[in-house]
């Protein structure tokens, strides 16, 4: 250091003082002239005092940063208990219907999850379709696709695992085809799919989309794999499909015939 200050910035003359903190060295405070005059006992004093300002201005920092971590923390926590009772008490008013669920699950995900547009993906045996939206972008409510892992919802299905994509335009075009054509047709950059299981089988996927390109937040991923439905709620959501309900008109009809037919 005395080398390179005597070589770059002319110093001849140079005085150092440690800064400290609870006795540990945290930097040192230099100064120096261009020329030989030795500083005399009150300026080094104060230099002594700038390190120590400086050590205090230090740890003020620190603290600040501390609390500040600490309330961005209390206040993402307070954020997700507010979701989750948001979801839950919907769940409670609605014993049995599950689209007013879901519809709140969606509402909550784009309010909480920081994305611009949510929507819930529930499978069908090899199909799934989209039942609940919320957002600008254009959904495609109520079509079937079959349950694949070219595209996002249908890999999370598969994998039982949260798929993360900050930026659609690097996705492998043939690993995610799917996935890339409805980006295109959707207009999003960015979108997180978490499954939403049912004893250990996905019955359906979360999804969070942005028009703009960036990672979604590690918390934000977090609390998105805890809002769905519980497996008891889960449990009703196949009434929710065209073919489950066709499915299931057909065997009230069949025991409707069937009950007639008994003799009396």
């Amino acid at each position: 250091m005395r080398r390179a200050t005597a070589d770059l910035g002319g110093a001849r003359t140079l005085i150092t003082v440690p800064m400290l903190r609870k006795d540990q060295i945290v930097g040192v405070l230099a100064i120096f002239r261009q020329e030989v005059r030795p500083f005399d006992e009150a300026q080094t004093k104060l230099v002594a005092t700038f390190a120590d300002q400086a050590v205090i201005a230090i740890e003020n920092s620190r603290l600040l940063a501390e609390l500040r971590s600490r309330t961005t923390e209390l206040s993402e926590s307070l954020e997700n208990q507010t979701a989750m009772a948001e979801v839950l008490r919907v769940i409670s008013q609605s014993p049995t219907d599950v689209q007013p669920v879901l519809n709140a699950v969606v509402e909550a995900a784009r309010r909480f999850c920081g994305a611009g547009d949510a929507l819930i993906v529930l499978r069908d045996g090899d199909d799934s379709a989209i039942v609940a939206h919320e957002g600008p972008l254009t959904a495609s409510l109520g079509r079937r696709r079959p349950v694949s892992r070219d595209n996002l919802s249908g890999r999370a299905m598969l994998d039982g695992l949260t798929v993360h994509v900050p930026d659609s335009i690097l996705l492998d075009p043939k690993e995610y085809a799917d996935a890339q054509a409805m980006a295109r047709e959707h207009k999003w950059r960015a979108a997180v799919a978490a499954p939403m299981l049912r004893e250990g089988a996905a019955a359906g996927a979360i999804m969070l989309r942005k028009i703009e390109p960036g990672a979604f937040t590690p918390r934000q991923i977090e609390l998105l794999e805890t809002l769905p439905p519980r497996p008891s709620s889960l449990s009703r959501t196949c009434a929710c499909s065209p073919r489950s309900r066709r499915r299931a008109a057909s065997s009230r009809w069949r025991a409707s015939t069937s009950r007639s037919s008994w003799p009396t």
